[in-house]
């Protein structure tokens, strides 16, 4: 039988035999390594985790079992991962693993992986400079409304090239969590795409605060690209402290603002050399009074086009 992932996306019925090009259109790697199943409801860490019928119990040992730098995948079957059997943060340990929510039909919501309940924690997070990993069709949830953290982290330093695409954060099935992804330390090169964020501002949103939230450190040549947003109290906050946002490309966002109010889609503070372009931006069904980009870097020091608000295109303030 085969596997899904979101949206109907195909998975080969045996990946350790099958040429992996459906597998690719999930990921960004043509080359595969080991194949480890996750499932918390049959699985047992005691088993050997490479088919379907004898899953591992927990990410965390399928993690412990890739080989750094291997392009080794996790393919994740359970719909529900909480922390009655796992242990949260799942932490990114090692280069080039791949870690995939997988659902057992076309139709069947992400696979939901939820912190909360183990306390004031993310869901995902990276050690120091672990390198080039994927994380993709996952629901998540981190850390709780009033959390010091957010769903994913990259929090700590040295984290570059990862791929972080086709999640959700905020979602109404999942508990609340503060920012969908958090960012500081010094980290280059990542890519965070095709992700939803719902913001407590609009109907059963379960962020209390921002989509992403950028706070320290000297971060650059992040891609963030056709993400949506919808009701955060901020889509992109980038507030770096001494630090700055370095070449940043944020292209091609859809965002329905949680307010009228400056700066609820980018907000941007001290960036060097970004690029924003085609992201559009309103708050319901007329024309936003005030304007929804903001840049408090540096004259000239960012380049901004083909930016709208409404109907409208616009220049930051």
């Amino acid at each position: 039988m085969a596997l899904y992932g979101p949206h109907g996306m195909r998975l080969p019925r045996d990946l350790s035999k099958e040429i992996p090009w459906e597998l690719y259109r999930l990921g960004k790697e043509k080359t595969i390594g080991d194949i480890f199943y996750v499932d918390c409801t049959s699985g047992l860490d005691t088993y050997d985790g490479f088919s379907r019928s004898s899953p591992l119990l927990t990410i965390a040992e399928a993690i412990d079992r890739c080989a750094a730098g291997h392009d080794d995948y996790i393919i994740v079957m359970s719909q529900l991962i909480k922390g009655a059997t796992e242990t949260f943060p799942v932490t990114m340990t090692k280069n080039r693993v791949h870690l995939l929510g997988v659902p057992s039909t076309p139709d069947a919501n992400w696979i939901e992986l939820d912190s909360t309940a183990t306390g004031d924690v993310p869901a995902i997070t990276f050690d120091n400079g672990v390198q080039a990993c994927e994380i993709a069709g996952f629901s998540i949830a981190g850390g709780g409304p009033q959390s010091s953290h957010g769903a994913i982290e990259l929090i700590a330093s040295g984290n570059t090239g990862h791929y972080i695409h086709n999640c959700s954060f905020g979602h109404y099935q999942c508990n609340e969590s503060q920012d969908g992804i958090r960012i500081a330390g010094n980290n280059w090169g990542n890519i965070i795409e095709d992700n939803w964020f719902y913001g407590h501002n609009v109907l059963n949103g379960k962020l209390s605060r921002n989509g992403i939230h950028l706070y320290g450190g000297g971060n650059g040549a992040f891609t963030i690209r056709n993400n949506y947003f919808l009701g955060c109290d901020v889509a992109m906050y980038f507030y770096p402290g001494a630090g700055l946002v370095n070449a940043f490309v944020i292209d091609d966002n859809k965002i329905a603002c949680g307010s009228d109010a400056i700066g609820v889609a980018i907000d941007l503070d001290k960036g060097d050399g970004c690029l924003i372009t085609r992201n559009r931006a309103n708050f319901g069904d007329t024309q936003m009074a005030q304007i929804p980009y903001r840049d408090t870097g540096a004259a000239g020091a960012n380049h901004w086009f083909d930016n709208w608000y409404g109907i409208l295109p616009i220049m930051p303030v």
